[in-house]
């Protein structure tokens, strides 16, 4: 008999969630069968406090796959079994969490959220701190048992198991095989070196790419599964801290691989360990927290920190990117959109109303907002509550996710008008997307690895993280002149600043490993046999060591030697150099290099100064200060047709008048529902209690309204005594002005607030100018990207701009 397909049942309470009751089964049995039920919060003592609930559960974490959800799992609801399809590796994860002889009470995302429902994922997501925090533990699905992963198990307990002897177990990974033993045991130094490379594999694993898997910081507890194997979630990251901490610091495992290689593996894989997803996983999940005691706990970290430098995890949602950050975030608190259809939460509704007075600003989660509007809403947020003489560099961090296509699962995306209609949308090029982030996870040959595919930005990390530079100096971004504009075919921003130079020549890119010999002619180094110019090799490294500071005063003469010996043909293989050229010194100035030259292309510019630019850069090129921006970018001007700017006045003309009508709706809305009077116990309780404690407040607002009517009509008397004019007339008008502030006095008043709350926030759409005589051409720009410019880096720009007077301009940029 074929069963029907299962159909969520709205939740009855917001706050709610629901839980997934395992059946038991033993191992031979191959259907998973299950109850889904409806679970209510407690009640609060603050609007403002966490939900939880009197229930124990579990929750799990499992990587969404891009198969098809085909596998059926059974749903028991009264008498009746339907089915709900998973994916094979969400019913592998079920199989093996399944006890034998007692059920067990799980959340899982893909069952306990109904995936279709873009109002139920809009009140989920801002809950999700409260579903891990409540819950007794977080089950972590890695996959399924291999040798590789029992093995990488072993070593990580090994490791652990006693702290004092790690040194020892290294130095036996580095001795020959021959007469060498560990713990009285003869060495086999393939299977060490196999124990490291599984370790790599097991890190590297699915579910370790998922960005979801950061809410495990909320977990009081976590295990992991692999198979049937299980590991803490402590002892595994401690494990993986300890090794990155010993390759970050002398490479040492990177020279274990080198001496020994392995078939099919690249020995200099460990070069780019800390980059992965699982180190930095740990290493956020551990700077995320200052916990104060084990439910009180201040969140560090900005949201603009947490999607910058989580950008190589991946979403199976690209909203999923901004909006699962966002618990977890000290500066932002998600809250679903406002709707008067829909049920509204008390938190979310006082989130609003307090916002100034909240160190966490509320962040809209909705899921059917198209892709790029939720991108220029992380943008905005960013810039507002960034620092202002850095605020703009998100413009040139690489962030926002590539859209993928909607193939596979479709419980896995949102199916809505705007996900059809405005996934195809281009972003903006003031959106950064990750092509150009700094790492890259690919397969090989030798099955996962992670390799460098561009420079790192010149912008460095947001707070807690350094700036690197300051050319803006002390010029701030000034929030009154940012403006932001969507239009049909282009979404822009406006930013004020002014052009310092222009790209006059630029040599081929960097790609690979290889410095191009032209680079060297161009920079002015013709005899190798000297040291190099100044200007060229402190453009090579960004003027900049890897941890931020000044370069040492050995980096011109190793680039030299280096220079003599490596240079075949028409450029030199950095790679080579670094892993087998037996010189430290040499090692670290090329590995600075290649940090900063990959894919970039070295110019020279109008006025004579070398630098480094994007790929893309080409000769005419503006090099650029925008204030509130660490470094220089490069803008590449647009001309826009009459008929563009025509469509463009008109477009904003009706955005500022829908915008206008919406704001004034609210008003009505909101006064109307002022007006209305509570009734139950429990709400006059509260109304009186509140009207006591405002005593004070509600006579101000009598008297107020008493002196409306009083005051005009003592006026009109007085110009009636004063003036020979009609005194009827004037008592009638003062009368009609008098009931005219009396009713409409209220809703004056919120207007006006409304308007002094925009004041406060003043990025609105920006109005163009209508065209004057004599001006034909007008000029849009796109953003290439971030540039280093030799001498200009460190508030240069800003004495050159006073000493030549060059005049501030806005820039809009698509």
């Amino acid at each position: 008999m074929k069963l029907a397909p299962y159909q969520y049942a709205p939740l009855r309470n917001p706050k709610s969630i629901r839980l997934f009751r395992l059946l038991p089964g033993i191992e031979s049995d191959k259907s998973i069968i299950g109850v889904i039920s409806e679970v209510a919060p407690l009640e609060k003592k603050s609007p403002f406090d966490e939900s939880s609930y009197d229930v124990s559960y579990e929750a799990v974490s499992w990587a969404w796959d891009s198969e098809p959800s085909t596998v059926p799992v059974t749903i028991q609801d009264n008498d009746h079994l339907y089915l709900l399809p998973v994916s094979n590796n969400l019913f592998q994860a079920l199989t093996s969490l399944r006890l034998e002889t007692a059920p067990r009470d799980l959340w899982i995302d893909a069952l306990c959220i109904n995936q279709a429902s873009s109002w139920e994922l809009n009140h989920q997501l801002p809950m999700m701190p409260s579903i891990y925090a409540n819950a007794s533990r977080v089950c972590v699905w890695l996959g399924p048992a291999s040798n590789d992963s029992t093995l990488a198990i072993e070593l990580i307990e090994e490791m652990m198991k006693d702290l004092s002897t790690f040194g020892e177990l290294l130095k036996g990974f580095e001795r020959s095989t021959n007469g060498q033993y560990y713990n009285g045991e003869a060495l086999d130094f393939n299977k060490e070196a196999a124990s490291l490379k599984a370790l790599l594999d097991l890190i590297m694993r699915q579910w370790f790419s998922r960005r979801w898997i950061i809410q495990i910081a909320l977990a009081t507890d976590a295990l992991l599964y692999c198979g049937q194997n299980t590991i803490s979630w402590h002892t595994f990251s401690s494990a993986v801290s300890l090794l990155v901490m010993q390759e970050t610091r002398d490479h040492r495992l990177s020279n274990i691989m080198k001496r020994q290689g392995i078939s099919d593996y690249v020995p200099d894989l460990f070069e780019n360990v800390a980059h992965l997803s699982a180190p930095l996983l740990i290493e956020t999940t551990h700077s995320l927290f200052n916990r104060f005691s084990l439910s009180e706990k201040e969140n560090l970290l900005s949201l603009e920190y947490l999607v910058s430098g989580l950008s190589i995890f991946n979403s199976e949602e690209p909203r999923g990117a901004i909006y699962t950050l966002l618990p977890l975030a000290r500066d932002a608190l998600p809250v679903p959109p406002e709707n008067d259809d829909e049920p509204k939460s008390l938190s979310s509704g006082l989130a609003y109303r307090l916002s100034r007075n909240l160190r966490r600003k509320p962040f809209v989660v909705d899921y059917d907002l198209p892709y790029v509007d939720t991108c220029k809403n992380f943008l905005e947020f960013c810039i507002l509550q960034s620092e202002k003489t850095r605020a703009l560099d998100i413009l040139c961090r690489p962030w926002a996710p590539l859209v993928q296509s909607e193939k596979g699962d479709p419980l896995k995306v949102v199916q809505t008008k705007a996900n059809t209609s405005n996934h195809k949308q281009e972003l903006p090029s003031w959106i950064k997307d990750v092509k150009d982030a700094t790492f890259k996870v690919y397969v090989g040959a030798g099955g996962k690895n992670i390799d460098r595919i561009n420079a790192d930005p010149l912008v460095g990390f947001p707070p807690p993280g350094q700036s690197n530079y300051n050319a803006a100096a002390s010029r701030p971004l000034n929030t009154l002149t940012l403006k932001f504009a969507k239009r049909s075919d282009h979404f822009s921003i406006f930013v004020r600043g002014f052009i310092l130079d222009r790209i006059d020549q630029v040599q081929e890119t960097a790609l690979g490993n290889q410095l191009p010999r032209a680079w060297l002619e161009a920079g002015g180094w013709e005899d190798l046999e000297e040291l190099p110019p100044e200007a060229l090799w402190r453009t090579l490294v960004a003027n900049r060591e890897t941890n931020g500071k000044r370069p040492q005063g050995y980096y011109p003469q190793a680039l030299r030697d280096v220079a003599r010996k490596g240079f075949h043909g028409s450029s030199l293989n950095m790679h080579y150099w670094i892993q087998y050229g037996q010189s430290p010194p040499v090692a670290d100035v090329l590995r600075r290099i290649y940090q900063v030259i990959l894919n970039k292309r070295l110019f020279l510019s109008e006025t004579g100064r070398l630098g480094l630019a994007h790929a893309k850069a080409q000769t005419g090129d503006f090099l650029c200060i925008l204030y509130g921006c660490t470094v220089p970018v490069i803008l590449r001007q647009r001309e826009i047709s009459e008929a563009q700017y025509a469509r463009d006045l008109e477009e904003d003309e009706k955005a500022r008048m829908t915008e206008a009508f919406a704001t004034f709706r609210k008003q009505i809305d909101l006064s109307k529902k002022r007006r209305k009077r509570p009734t139950g116990d429990n709400v006059q309780s509260k109304t009186r209690s509140a009207k006591s404690k405002n005593l004070v407040t509600s006579v101000w607002t009598i008297y107020k309204n008493f002196a409306s009517v009083i005051f005009p009509l003592y006026i009109g008397l007085f110009i009636t005594n004063w003036a020979s004019v009609s005194r009827p007339m004037f008592l009638f008008w003062s009368v009609v002005a008098s009931l005219l502030i009396f009713f409409c006095g209220g809703l004056l008043q919120r207007i006006w607030s409304r308007i002094r709350e925009k004041a406060d926030n003043p990025i609105r759409l920006q109005k163009l100018k209508k065209p004057q005589d004599g001006e034909t051409r007008r000029f849009y720009y796109e953003l290439i990207g971030d540039c280093y410019l030799h001498d200009m880096m460190d508030g240069q720009a800003i004495l050159y701009q006073d000493k030549y007077a060059i005049t501030t301009q806005t820039f809009e940029i698509r």
